[in-house]
């Protein structure tokens, strides 16, 4: 292999890609598309000058279509000139020929000799509320508000502009890059148009004060520009490879924007880079590389699609592809750190070994390179990194970086030392991507399965579990066997035996060093969800390919109850129309999971708990929610050791120990990176289905015969007594719905058989009557009531619904008796042998175990004490005995009972789709409560120590 970097670095010159930022910078930071038309021609000139083959721009038509997820350029937009006067004292706000960033891009016009309005400050919504629309009626809005917040809001009352000195915090000077629409311009929104001007944060607090001291301020504002229809540039050039049928390798950077770094400076890396390699293969330092590497400079993300598409129609085929975008910046001046980011984890690719294998060799060839590994995050021209899209895309980034945005993005704020790394390292990297064959893939694959197992063995210290360990697995098998897209076809066979063998040896050794390691859960983490079942049987499939919807294209209720949701939009690179919602979040969650190596397990168990709860929650509760072992004592250590973990995240959690609460206070942004509570994934793709991008199918269905199936597995037969406690979305998607749940009981029982379910009202209804009160306990035990032949007992608060012999006797004379005595319908069903069933739920809802609570006559409960009505068989009303149920705080709760029951493998599980089950005999669960009632249990004193009464207020 020859040495590239000693071959490159000498030819790159950072004072020269100074000076072609410097030209680049010069157009577009006008913003303004005659403007950019020179860019253009500037470009292209300096890639002849630099030899490049088939140099071509490309005209790509603007047009109003509104694709969402193709973003489209509508209109044309020039500007000559623009101002903003303060009229009384004749005094320049902004002047756009001095400091084009002043003007807002997409800025309307206004008509000839200016316009002159009130200012009307709104930096709230509340402060918008107040107003009277006619207020704003030709009038001038200053706000420090984000412009695509109020922009829809405020339009529509005909004001004449907005002012903008939001500016950048930590530069008071600075004037932020103020656009009224990007991508997909909001061309809708823009039916009553308006100017807008961009001001510093000083002069912002300036020009308020001076309101204040004068409110009747008058204003002025001109603009010179226009829209029309037309056309918009894109610039694509080569280095032709020697197989001209091998596919192509792509840089691509985005034109067009004002700022030297973002993005003058990834254009000109872009230029200098092949300019580079094209002069090392003329002087005969470099071979012509097997692939043909092609330069495209256009507007960021659409434009790229729309020139990927034309070449797609070519016959061009781009094998994977390097964006420069925000690069070179002075990284003691501005802050920035200088990321080479891999491919998103739902396209892992070769590409990205050989970009960390690279970034390795010049960190140890080059003193001062001190650049980083990064993840993927949507947006530029990564975006067609997305597997819809399918071109493995790494990405160098400044992002974030002080000037970010802003008119103090200049080229002043540029490092000649670090674009000259740039483009060596872009040069490089494409040169080694073009010239990759069946020889050198193997000798690069060696190193990359050595960095593999180094981040596996990383995986398996954090113990995330078996199946965040498997996923990561899958991810590096998919990552190794994608650098067959670079081999031949006649030797495609013989190099995937080679990393089929590698992958084995890495399973063989992954296998054996997790052997004897205690693993946390295997179940997909949000298992446990209550929304769990209805994401596991919805499967999104994407109605529209290319980049994921903007923001900025879509209605502002829709736009912002997407961004309410916290869901990043690269959750939709997931979508593959054969993964369900459930197994989408699993995959959205681990690949967050990745960015954070502090969390081991167990603590990110936790904070899933603690989101999934949403507030103040029992322990037991949020120890419910974790598929881990793990104590009371154990999850109060791991809150206070992850307040330690590190500065960044030593405010996630604060817990006090209340009893048996635990209160803690969890910060959105901390929380939602580790952890998305599976509502708002839910919600954000019914939003995503409602805004056209995707289509919901319910694929994964649970039927009848799947029921009876597993219920027979679990060993009720016919003729059983079962008293069923149950929830219908635990299910999912049930074909038939709830009567296909009870036709599966009946058909496993009989009518031999006894089905008894809760019908309770729990004291919720005045006057109780057998006929007409519906049930609280869910739908299956509503729709079983209503079912011909079943018959339901009479009890003011807790009645309940039987089908099958000896119904009648099971049910008779409730009201006359404790509502679980032991002669009670369900106390009797007890004696007789009978089973509890818990379809969907745990056994928090266990009605059996009062029954031995009532037996043991605990002095909680006031079993008889009450009073109830009820409607006889008359149609009189009447009063009867009732329970007063026991004040909050008892502990012998049916999680309690379940955990003592499985100490005992006293419980049958089973699943049925997402739903899972539990069966047990309702005289274990009598026998095992009366033990707890009379001797306590896991530290807890017997029943009769426990200070609870009935609460009777």
């Amino acid at each position: 292999m020859i040495d590239l970097i000693g071959t490159i670095l000498p030819e790159v010159s950072g004072k020269q890609t100074e000076e072609t930022v410097k030209e680049i910078y010069e157009n577009d930071r006008y913003c303004s598309f005659d403007r950019f038309d020179e860019t253009i021609k500037n470009c292209k000139r300096r890639m002849e000058d630099y030899g490049l083959d088939e140099i071509e721009i490309l005209e790509i038509e603007t047009s109003d279509r509104k694709g969402l997820g193709l973003w489209t350029i509508p209109e044309v937009w020039t500007v000559k000139n623009a101002t903003l006067k303060i009229v009384d004292e004749n005094r320049v706000l902004a002047d756009y020929l001095e400091e084009p960033l002043s003007l807002a891009f997409l800025s309307a016009p206004t008509p000839p000799g200016g316009v002159r309005g009130k200012v009307v400050v709104i930096d709230s919504y509340e402060d918008l509320e107040r107003l009277d629309p006619k207020e704003l009626q030709d009038k001038i809005v200053l706000t420090r508000m984000s412009v695509f917040d109020i922009m829809q809001r405020i339009t529509p009352h005909k004001v004449l502009g907005i002012i903008s000195d939001v500016g950048k915090k930590d530069l008071p000077d600075a004037r932020a890059w103020m656009k009224f629409g990007y991508g997909g311009w909001p061309y809708w929104c823009f039916r009553n148009r308006c100017f807008g001007f961009s001001l510093s944060r000083r002069m912002g607090d300036e020009l308020r004060e001076y309101i204040k001291q004068h409110p009747d301020v008058l204003l002025e504002a001109e603009v010179n520009a226009e829209f029309s229809g037309g056309t918009v540039k894109g610039l694509t050039g080569t280095v032709k490879g020697r197989d001209l049928k091998a596919g192509e390798i792509l840089i691509a950077a985005h034109l067009f924007e004002p700022g030297a770094i973002d993005n003058a400076s990834g254009c000109a890396v872009t230029l200098e880079a092949l300019g580079c390699l094209k002069r090392l293969i003329m002087n005969g330092k470099l071979r012509p590389p097997k692939r043909t590497i092609r330069m495209l400079l256009t507007f960021e993300s659409f434009g790229t699609l729309a020139v990927l598409e034309r070449l797609k129609d070519r016959g061009v085929k781009i094998l994977a592809a390097l964006n420069p975008d925000c690069v070179g910046a002075d990284r003691e001046k501005t802050g920035a750190i200088t990321k080479v980011k891999l491919n998103h984890s739902s396209s892992p690719s070769f590409i990205d070994c050989i970009a960390e294998i690279l970034h390795d060799e010049f960190k140890s060839g080059i003193e001062g390179f001190d650049w980083k590994i990064g993840f993927h995050s949507p947006g530029g021209e990564g975006i067609i990194a997305d597997p819809n899209i399918g071109v493995p895309t790494i990405e160098i980034w400044n992002i974030p970086y002080r000037s970010y945005h802003s008119s103090w993005d200049t080229p002043d704020e540029l490092d000649e030392k670090e674009l000259k790394l740039t483009v060596a390292f872009s040069a490089a990297l494409l040169y080694v991507l073009a010239d990759l064959d069946q020889n050198n893939i193997l000798d690069y694959l060696e190193k990359a399965v050595s960095k593999e197992k180094n981040r596996l063995f990383e995986a398996l210290e954090s113990n995330r579990g078996e199946r965040y360990l498997n996923w990561l697995f899958d991810r590096v098998k998919e990552k190794l066997l994608s650098a067959l897209r670079f081999v031949d076809e006649d030797e495609r066979q013989k190099v995937k035996r080679v990393i089929d063998d590698r992958i084995r040896d890495l399973s063989v050794w992954l296998e054996k060093e997790r052997s004897g390691r205690e693993m946390v859960e295997a179940d997909n983490p949000y298992s446990l969800h209550r929304r769990a079942a209805r994401a596991w049987c919805l499967v999104p499939v994407r109605t529209r390919s290319g980049a994921y919807p903007h923001l900025e294209d879509l209605p502002i209720d829709k736009a912002a109850a997407i961004k309410e949701t916290g869901v990043s939009m690269s959750i939709l690179y997931w979508v593959d129309g054969e993964r369900s919602i459930l197994d989408i979040a699993e995959c959205y969650l681990y690949d967050m999971w990745q960015r954070l190596p502090e969390y081991n397990g167990k603590q990110l168990a936790i904070i899933g708990a603690i989101v999934m709860c949403g507030g103040k929650a029992p322990l037991e509760r949020i120890l419910s929610l974790i598929n881990i072992k793990i104590d009371e004592k154990d999850l109060i250590d791991e809150l206070e050791r992850m307040k330690q973990l590190n500065p960044e995240v030593g405010g996630l959690i604060r817990t006090v120990h209340d009893g048996d609460f635990v209160r803690y206070a969890v910060n959105r942004k901390i929380a939602d990176s580790a952890w998305i509570d599976l509502r708002r994934i839910l919600k954000f793709f019914e939003l995503m289905e409602e805004i056209g991008f995707v289509k919901l199918q319910a694929k994964n269905v649970v039927r009848n015969e799947d029921i009876v199936a597993e219920l027979r597995r679990m060993g009720l037969k016919r003729g059983d007594k079962v008293m069923v406690h149950s929830s219908l979305s635990s299910f999912g998607h049930v074909e038939g719905g709830a009567d296909a749940v009870i036709d599966a009981l009946i058909e496993v029982v009989g009518e031999e058989g006894l089905i008894m379910m809760p019908t309770f009202n729990h004291g919720k209804v005045e006057v109780y009557d057998k006929r007409t009160t519906p049930s609280f306990n869910g739908r299956i035990t509503e729709v079983f009531r209503l079912r011909k032949g079943v018959l339901r007992s009479v009890h003011p608060t807790h009645p309940l619904a039987a089908f099958g012999k000896d119904a009648e006797k099971f049910l008779a004379d409730h009201e006359k008796v404790c509502a679980f005595g032991i002669d009670s319908p369900l106390g009797r069903l007890i004696r007789a042998g009978g089973w509890v069933l818990f379809l969907g739920t745990d056994m928090e809802p266990n009605s059996a175990r009062h029954v031995a609570e009532a037996a043991a006559n605990v002095h909680c409960t006031g079993w008889m004490e009450g009073r109830g009505k009820i409607v006889d068989e008359d149609g009189r009303i009447r009063e009867v005995p009732a329970m007063i149920w026991r004040a909050p705080g008892c502990k012998l709760t049916g999680r309690a009972v379940e955990k003592e029951l499985r100490k005992e493998g006293l419980v049958i599980d089973g699943k049925v789709g997402p739903a899972k089950l539990s069966l047990t005999k309702g005289s274990d669960i009598f026998r095992v409560v009366t033990r707890m009632i009379n001797e306590g249990w896991n530290g807890n004193p017997p029943c009769r120590k426990c200070p609870i009464q009935p609460k009777r207020d």
